[in-house]
């Protein structure tokens, strides 16, 4: 054994220097464009994105510092940022003022950072992807009940998906991030052809959270309007009570003595509860296809009104996406220009608090011999005709075997002809790039073997050094059939090709997608 560091500031040129491969400056052939061939190109020319994430006070690194990471990515041939979890903490760990009890502000020195951040990866051929919503603090001072303080974060942003003040706010965090102008570029972010991708909401979606309980103890003020829109919805749908229950049942009247509409339950006076989980069971199929519908228009409504505002509103010109597929369904996610899914090999587990430093375990497996491992996974989310991206992927430290995971990504995403695959993370922090140890359970930056695994894996996907599978395998899945699977999904998966009859072998092999036409 022996001590083996990277420089945190390498870009000497070498026989391992990949920055010629990019195509700098980032933005120079025009904006990325999604195609009708379901990929990415850039002018007439195809690109495919091999990115890194930053998160928090790592988005935001010095002046000087800035241009000598936006040098080392280039050397390793890394063409674009995924700028992450910006919006959870006041600078210098994140955008929000350090100053102000409200969530509502940007601070000005995280601000002019970032622009000299995004300006120097820009000058080196490297695009970014601004994420809005990750896990922002929502509170009282952003002018909010105040029982928005008794969620947990996800949950409060759960509740954004049917309550329009935290909608608006969303609205108002997007207009100051991307019509703000960048200092070095004197462009906005709306109109700079170096921003390649727009997310909307991570790891979120209004079916995810209900079916991951996080819908299930409201404060009544957020419950009392969620049941509101229930009712309107269903006087829409049925007008009476009578229609209704001829299409639901009454009480006990089913097999089994589940309850359609129970006798207490009118639409005319919308005395019909929210679905709860814990009930779930309890209700008719037509009951709970009639909740799903409900839940999955409610959400295409919120993710409808932000792809609008962004585009019609901001003049955004770079590719929209929602969240990922699994959080949120193929078909709703179809309707913007790119699909997003992520995973992780030997997630790290926590058996007592959640992202407990004390208290915590990584299985040591290899993902070799596990039959593509989550691998197939990942290809059974992908929707025909969008590309296809995985803006997170990593098999954390310390797996003794997690040097396998980009090169297997890079190979299998050549083979499956996807579009963008990025690293979770290159570094969560604000300062001391130069720590000579690994960090933490995602962090490559400092890591000596993942981050030289990138080569291959860069050459195998960027340059397409593995060609894409000659055969593809297409699922269709129409909107009634999504609705009736939606009854017995899960949190984290809710739909893909395997519950359409796609066998998860078929994707080791042919290329996959789901048809939502």
């Amino acid at each position: 054994m022996f001590p083996f560091v990277l420089p945190w500031n390498d870009a000497a040129p070498s026989v391992t220097d990949l920055s010629g491969w990019l195509d700098a400056p980032a933005g120079s052939r025009g904006f990325i464009q999604a195609e009708r061939d379901g990929h990415l190109y850039a002018g007439r020319q195809r690109v495919r994105f091999f990115g890194v994430n930053f998160c928090f006070g790592a988005n935001f690194p010095s002046h000087d510092d800035a241009e000598k990471i936006a040098a080392r990515l280039a050397k390793f041939g890394v063409n674009i940022v995924r700028f992450h979890h910006m919006d959870m903490q006041p600078f210098p760990n994140g955008i929000r003022a350090h100053d102000s009890k409200s969530t509502r502000e940007l601070d000005p020195e995280a601000l002019d950072r970032l622009d000299h951040f995004i300006a120097a990866l820009k000058r080196h051929g490297t695009y970014a992807n601004l994420n809005l919503l990750v896990l922002r603090p929502f509170n009282a001072a952003d002018g909010l009940p105040a029982e928005i303080e008794k969620l947990e974060l996800k949950e409060r942003a759960s509740v954004g998906f049917f309550y329009e003040p935290i909608l608006e706010l969303q609205k108002e965090y997007a207009r100051k991030l991307l019509t703000h102008r960048n200092v070095v570029t004197g462009l906005a972010y709306t109109e700079d052809p170096v921003v390649a991708f727009v997310e909307i909401n991570n790891e979120n979606g209004l079916l995810h959270s209900w079916l991951g309980g996080q819908l299930e103890n409201l404060p009544e003020v957020f419950a009392r309007d969620l049941r509101r829109q229930w009712n309107e919805w269903l006087r829409g749908r049925y007008s009476s009570t009578e229609k209704l229950q001829a299409v639901w049942g009454g009480n006990g009247e089913r097999p089994g003595g589940v309850i359609g509409l129970a006798n207490e339950e009118c639409v005319e006076e919308g005395t019909l509860p929210v679905f709860t989980k814990a009930q779930w069971g309890e209700r008719t199929a037509e009951a709970q296809r009639d909740w799903m519908r409900f839940l999955s228009e409610m959400e295409n409504r919120y993710w409808q009104s932000m792809g609008h505002f962004l585009k019609d509103e901001l003049c955004v010109h770079a590719l929209v996406m929602g969240t990922i597929v699994g959080c949120s369904t193929p078909d709703l996610m179809a309707r913007f220009d790119a699909v997003d899914t992520h995973a992780y090999w030997q997630h790290p587990q926590f058996p007592g608090k959640s992202w407990d430093n004390e208290n915590w375990f990584v299985s040591n497996l290899t993902m070799v011999n596990e039959r593509g491992g989550i691998l197939p996974g990942l290809a059974l989310h992908r929707v025909l005709g969008k590309p296809h991206c995985v803006t997170e992927y990593n098999h954390p430290a310390p797996n003794t075997y997690g040097n396998e995971g980009f090169p297997m990504l890079a190979a299998y995403a050549a083979l499956q002809d996807w579009d963008a695959i990025y690293a979770f993370a290159y570094s969560h922090r604000h300062d001391d790039w130069d720590t000579q140890h690994i960090t933490s359970f995602f962090d490559i930056d400092q890591h000596p073997t993942k981050m030289a695994t990138l080569i291959p894996a860069i050459a195998m996907f960027v340059r397409g050094d593995v060609h894409p599978a000659r055969e593809q395998v297409v699922a269709a899945l129409d909107g009634e059939h999504e609705v009736d699977l939606l009854r017995r999904a899960h949190a984290w998966g809710l739909i893909d090709a395997s519950q359409l009859g796609v066998p998860r072998e078929t994707a080791l092999v042919h290329r996959v997608a789901i048809d939502v036409t």
